[in-house]
């Protein structure tokens, strides 16, 4: 977390929150398409401002190292699901010895790669596990689906596992209706979302209410961040969302039932000092825009700002870090830009 002395200056920043684009990378670019970079689907940041983006569409290597002025370094895990090989690339995070951690879905394991992108240990996995996070340690915090056909609820855990992988603690629990016995789902996201700040684990979900659980990196739960419930305007953006999230299930013929009430918000980013990125249903100032509210780590709100980063499934491709906005915008044309702002 940030010093006494400085966490002032980070609240008077995002009070005012202002940004200056600092680089733009347009995954249109003929030479980056020419290198096998033409979308992105995750990325990560060191602290010297290098970018590491991964391409789960492309059919050579599945991870590109920019600098910070947007040059090309180089590419590795090439397409495959043999050693050092990446079949479906999902979560990139750097690990606290400032390596590349890669989980790949689609061969069920995690890799891990130097720097240089060489191929440092690889360690496979059982069950359905989504969204795995190296902690410090050798841990890791991850998602686990419970499914079935004829069980009354499906179950989403955030789960604390050691070195193997195996299970130590639960942190967080989201349990709907099996929509396979009720021939109908409710359109909302099913999802538990969680963010990295520095030394904090942030869980939440929007069925939930507006509320957060953080817990330290030994899964142990610090405390619990609420935010009063507020009228929303933007049911059209709410069932536009869930509809788009939820076709393939709507395909099957299943009926998407909505809430009362638009959930308080759809997911949210951190940035390095405990400071959420919240993702409401209201449209922005301009096209493509939300507001996001800026909840300080004490759980008051900061500001309400405009933002355009690129979401799908629950994920936002967004992350604050060395005061800067790192995030990928979509063009009218379906390619993606990414976009580093100076946070003033």
């Amino acid at each position: 977390m940030a010093p006494a002395n400085e966490a002032s200056d980070v609240k008077k920043i995002y009070s005012s929150f202002r940004l200056e684009k600092k680089l733009q990378i347009d995954t249109g670019n003929k030479e980056l398409i020419d290198r096998g970079l033409f979308d992105i689907n995750n990325f990560a940041v060191d602290s010297a401002g290098n970018i590491y983006i991964i391409n789960g569409k492309s059919q050579s290597d599945k991870v590109f190292v920019l600098d910070k002025n947007g040059h090309l370094i180089r590419s590795f895990a090439r397409k495959g699901q043999g050693p050092g090989e990446i079949d479906n690339a999902y979560e990139i995070f750097l690990t606290s010895e400032g390596n590349i951690f890669i989980q790949d879905s689609g061969a069920r394991k995690m890799a891990i790669f130097s720097p240089a992108g060489q191929l440092l240990s690889e360690t496979r996995y059982e069950g359905e596990l989504g969204s795995l996070c190296p902690l410090p340690g050798q841990h890791f915090i991850g998602l686990e689906s419970i499914v079935g056909a004829q069980v009354k609820e499906w179950l989403v855990c955030l789960n604390h596992y050691d070195s193997g992988l195996k299970k130590i603690g639960e942190l967080d629990r989201l349990s709907y209706a099996n929509p396979f016995l009720q021939k109908s789902v409710e359109a909302t996201p099913h999802q538990i979302i969680y963010n990295l700040s520095a030394d904090r684990i942030y869980s939440g979900y929007p069925e939930r209410g507006y509320a957060f659980l953080c817990f330290d990196l030994n899964g142990k739960l610090i405390k619990k961040i609420s935010r009063p419930l507020k009228k929303s305007n933007g049911f059209n953006e709410y069932k536009k969302i869930m509809k788009n999230e939820l076709e393939a299930l709507s395909r099957w013929g299943f009926r998407l039932t909505y809430p009362d009430q638009v959930l308080p918000y759809y997911s949210f980013f951190t940035d390095e000092n405990g400071y959420l990125f919240v993702m409401t249903f209201e449209r922005g100032q301009k096209e493509g825009e939300y507001l996001y509210d800026i909840i300080s780590p004490e759980g008051d709100l900061v500001k309400t700002v405009s933002l355009g980063p690129f979401f799908a499934d629950s994920r936002i491709l967004a992350r604050i870090m060395n005061s800067c906005l790192y995030w990928v915008r979509e063009k009218e044309s379906g390619e993606k830009e990414f976009i580093v702002s100076r946070i003033y």
